[in-house]
């Protein structure tokens, strides 16, 4: 063996045990570092991801809560407004000529009977002119047969009864049954207010700011 040969007998397998060594060690730090960073990535990208899902939801979240204020604002600006303009004035009308109505058609008020019809008819008249100008506020989308019962009644007695001591309504017409003053205009004015008054106060209840300790 000359001595080339003998190099390379000796050579190879030390040669080669190097090279396994090196390439046995590059896959742990090379390969072991490059799955870490690619991890570090995907848990970066999979929490922006969430971040974006919490995003919406919260987006969600204060529109829904913006929509529902809107709304509730919205009920109790035209809940108060058919109180104060409608409900509430027509409310103190029918309590205030409910007993002297009463009384007068009983027949115990004959020393001033041109006086109360004379009140009766204002009365009338300034539940008729509301009932026009607020008609937008009535509950429900139409009018209750009751209110334009109220008005033909109303009308009627105004020009017949109201205008002198004597003045009554003809029979045939009291005979007739649009012409009588209808109870139910009543009840539904009363019923109406006590609704709108519970739903504003529930409304203030649900919705509104605690006062400041």
């Amino acid at each position: 063996m000359d001595l080339v040969e003998a190099w390379k007998f000796f050579l190879g397998p030390l040669l080669g045990g190097f090279v396994g060594a090196i390439i046995g060690a590059f896959p742990t730090n090379y390969f072991g570092e490059r799955g870490k960073n690619l991890a570090t990535k995907h848990d970066i990208k999979q929490l922006q991801e969430e971040l974006e899902k919490n995003t919406e939801i919260t987006k969600g979240v204060e529109q829904a809560y913006a929509r529902q204020d809107v709304l509730w604002r919205s009920e109790l600006q035209y809940r108060e407004q058919q109180l104060a303009e409608l409900y509430g004035p027509a409310y103190g009308y029918v309590k205030t000529s409910q007993e002297l109505y009463l009384l007068w058609l009983e027949g115990k008020t004959p020393e001033i009977n041109l006086t109360v019809k004379k009140w009766m008819t204002k009365q009338n008249e300034v539940m008729r002119e509301l009932l026009v100008k607020k008609a937008h506020l009535i509950e429900g989308s139409e009018m209750p047969d009751s209110m334009m019962r109220f008005a033909t009644s109303t009308l009627i007695f105004d020009f017949y009864a109201s205008p002198s001591e004597e003045g009554r309504v003809p029979e045939r017409l009291t005979k007739d049954d649009r012409t009588k003053y209808p109870k139910a205009f009543d009840e539904h004015v009363i019923k109406t207010t006590e609704r709108l008054k519970a739903r504003i106060e529930e409304l203030h209840r649900k919705y509104a700011q605690p006062l400041p300790p």
